[in-house]
């Protein structure tokens, strides 16, 4: 295919992010290894991790108020389109950071992660103007030349919300051999332990976790560490309450690259009891390494993980199930199966055959873009 000029609008980026800054990492890697001339758009931060042959522009937020960011980086865009002439721009529906972008001068495409109005249901309130972030959202994807999701549970909530049409169901990708490939940082003063992956926050399943496991762990000589960044909990921070729960709690905040895949490597399993979720990196990356994992049925986790196959799977918010479902990944050999069949379920979502999907959605989106003008 040809090679394009591509764009990725990200507010993160790794290292030490969240979902949306690592798929833009993994992708924009994955299409620069195939020739493609790759721009990433985002914050100042002063451990970015920078890749080979991509291009950088930074937007400094901390000059600008909150509210003038997404013009801002709507006029660097439009600089960099003047100098740079991008085939297609792509940016995450979360804030719509694109919307100053849906004109007919730009082929923009939306990446759906977890928008808004999904994030409320699931917890609640988050910043002060929610309601209005949420009609940006929409209207970002609305007037998008196109939009592709990584699940189809996330494509069937939106368009159900929306009512718009999600064109494509593309799924999160990791470069497995070079994610699991490397030294491993040594946690044997941490004892034997279970791991919770990501942000303390009612959504992924605080709340399920400290009134549900305290005892498991206990009497079973375990410990849950929890290596995420911190949020509130009601009026208190997250960790502050996980730590009081229980002496088995072991609280890390947030992991970086290395730090991440040696906590996980070093696991009995992973513990992912979110209220929903989309398509996690924690997952995938767990199951890289070879790890079990417990996540929440009716999500994104049915369509990576197959119940007692690779992994198990638990109603959300159910005690009894997440329990048992921690009970029985003790049984070593029963575990040991999981583990054998995560790691080759990893591989389908490797970076390099999923690059192939993002390539032609892309140029489905531009023939769409061209055919409109």
């Amino acid at each position: 295919m040809q090679k394009l000029k591509i764009c990725f609008i990200s507010r993160e980026f790794p290292e030490n992010c969240g979902g949306i800054g690592t798929y833009v990492y993994e992708t924009a890697r994955e299409l620069s290894k195939k020739g493609h001339d790759i721009t990433i758009v985002t914050a100042k931060n002063e451990q970015l991790k920078r890749l080979s042959k991509v291009k950088f522009h930074f937007v400094d937020e901390l000059g600008f108020k909150k509210e003038l960011r997404e013009f801002e980086r709507a006029l660097t865009i439009e600089a960099l389109m003047k100098k740079f002439k991008f085939d297609i721009i792509e940016c995450p529906e979360w804030g719509a950071e694109g919307l100053f972008l849906t004109d007919k001068n730009h082929c923009l495409t939306t990446r759906l992660h977890t928008p808004l109005f999904l994030v409320n249901q699931l917890q609640g309130q988050i910043f002060s103007n929610d309601s209005f972030v949420k009609r940006l959202e929409r209207e970002q994807c609305e007037n998008s030349i196109s939009v592709s999701s990584p699940t189809i549970a996330l494509k069937n909530i939106v368009e159900s919300e929306w009512n718009i049409k999600v064109d494509k169901v593309i799924p999160n990708s990791l470069n497995v051999k070079e994610f699991t490939n490397g030294k491993l940082l040594n946690f044997e003063s941490l004892g034997d332990y279970v791991l919770f992956l990501g942000r303390l926050e009612e959504r992924k399943g605080i709340k399920e976790i400290i009134k549900s496991l305290p005892s498991f762990f206990e009497e079973n000589n375990l410990f849950l560490v929890f290596a995420g960044s911190d949020s509130k909990l009601g009026k208190s921070k997250a960790s502050e309450v996980i730590s009081k729960t229980s002496k088995a709690f072991k609280v890390l905040g947030n992991a970086r690259s290395l730090e991440k895949r040696s906590l996980i490597k070093n696991a009995k399993f992973v513990l992912l009891p979110s209220k929903w979720e989309n398509m996690p990196y924690s997952c995938l990356e767990s199951l890289a390494l070879g790890k079990a994992v417990i996540g929440s049925k009716n999500s994104g986790f049915d369509e990576i993980i197959t119940n007692e196959k690779n992994g198990l799977l638990v109603k959300p918010s159910n005690s009894n199930e997440l329990i048992n479902a921690c009970h029985r990944l003790l049984d070593n050999d029963f575990r040991k199966k999981i583990e054998k069949k995560a790691k080759k379920r990893s591989l389908d979502f490797d970076s390099r055959i999923i690059c192939k999907k993002v390539e032609d959605f892309f140029e489905f989106s531009i023939r769409k873009f061209n055919e409109g003008r």
